[in-house]
């Protein structure tokens, strides 16, 4: 049940990156249609600051190592739990920049790329403890 409730977080955060730059655009479609004068303005150049951004990757790894805890996964937070954790995330992005498999991101808005670099064969690789 927790992936399920950490799953829809990924996409909620998605889609509010989504919004935020549809916002973006609408306000900078609205401040190309003030005069030169009212473009002066501090307040127009302070929104005309926030209007624009560089393009966006959002990047989605699921760490599917076995830490024995996923019943626990909301408190356990030992040593050795999260030392596992980081340890086969570490391992999982440097074979996710080697492989250049975040140069497969999908567009998801203008300017917006998404790539899921959740590693397939990770669960299946590592050995029991």
């Amino acid at each position: 049940m927790k992936d399920l409730q950490y799953a829809s977080k990924v996409r909620f955060n998605a889609a509010r990156v989504k919004q935020q730059e549809e916002l973006r655009a609408s306000l900078r479609r609205v401040l190309a249609m003030l005069s030169a004068n009212a473009q002066s303005d501090p307040d127009v150049e302070r929104l005309a600051a926030i209007s624009t951004r560089g393009e966006v990757l959002l990047v989605r790894f699921t760490n599917r190592h076995d830490t024995r805890s996923s019943d626990f996964k909301d408190y356990e937070f030992s040593r050795a739990t999260v030392l596992d954790l980081w340890e086969g995330g570490y391992a999982d992005v440097r074979r996710a920049i080697a492989t250049e498999a975040w140069r497969n991101a999908t567009e998801m808005a203008q300017g917006i790329h998404v790539c899921d670099l959740t590693p397939m064969e990770s669960a299946q690789q590592e050995s029991p403890r």
